[in-house]
């Protein structure tokens, strides 16, 4: 039998070892740790457009425009529009979000009125035209006429970007939310700058619908094709020149070069 002593001994003994062991793992994981925040930041070092080298987990947005002039550009929008309204701008400092405060946004000052459209639109106009410079819209990619939808709260609108005289889809848009007395209630951008086109035009409408009519999605269908407009049709920065139908409320988008079947999608609402 091992005497008391010794066993409380041995068992201070057992209890310092375990002791500094688990010290020895918590230094390791804190050096392991602080090896990680060096390479992270080595990572925006050797990136400094805001895209790291390994994934993260959420688009590089901040609070503040990072770019040349960009917080007076913003501190004066914010003076016009409304001193609680909050923007989200890009890792460049292009402004991609604005969200409006309740109470802490200002009403249009000229005879505003929400359902007169020419109104609405106008008002939405000013908003855009100064907001351009931290949108980075470009002249040689200029915004359309808007489309507009409301009730007697609320209206929204969207400006489709276009290039060569067309619009462009599914996204490169400016969309804005106005509140019943004109207040900026969210501005959303999509807008997409150095945009390249890929391809020509080489086919006629009827040829493009002909083919829209055989698509896979027009299959179990004898309607044809409705709409036709030209549009070019955007996948990252590339853009192709395109044709958009309509079957049976399916939207189907046929290259204008080559006749291909870029994108079939069910618009219908149940």
């Amino acid at each position: 039998m091992i005497p008391k002593l010794s066993r409380g001994l041995l068992a201070l003994i057992v209890a310092l070892g375990f002791y500094v062991f688990v010290r020895g793992v918590k230094e390791r994981e804190a050096r392991e740790g602080k090896s990680e925040s060096v390479d992270f930041q080595a990572d925006i070092a050797q990136n400094p457009t805001g895209t790291l080298a390994r994934p993260f987990p959420s688009p590089q947005v901040s609070q503040l425009p990072l770019r040349p002039n960009g917080q007076s550009a913003w501190q004066s929008f914010q003076e016009k529009f409304g001193s609680g309204l909050q923007g989200d701008f890009m890792a460049d400092g292009t402004l991609v979000t604005v969200r409006g405060m309740p109470g802490k946004t200002e009403f249009a000052k000229n005879s505003f009125d929400l359902r007169n459209p020419q109104s609405v639109i106008a008002r939405a106009k000013e908003i855009v035209t100064a907001a351009s410079g931290l949108l980075d819209v470009r002249q040689s990619s200029p915004l359309g006429e808007p489309t507009v939808q409301g009730d007697q709260y609320s209206a929204h609108l969207m400006f489709p970007q276009t290039s060569e005289g067309l619009p462009l889809a599914p996204k490169g848009a400016i969309s804005i939310d106005l509140g019943s007395k004109g207040e900026l209630l969210g501005l959303y951008s999509d807008y997409i700058r150095d945009l390249q086109v890929t391809n020509q035009h080489r086919i006629g409408q009827d040829e493009a619908a002909s083919l829209a009519q055989g698509s896979a999605a027009s299959q179990t269908s004898s309607s044809r094709p409705e709409g036709g407009r030209e549009i070019l049709w955007v996948s990252g920065s590339a853009g192709k020149r395109a044709y958009e139908f309509f079957i049976d409320g399916k939207q189907i988008i046929v290259d204008a070069e080559t006749g291909a079947i870029l994108a079939q999608k069910d618009k219908r609402r149940f």
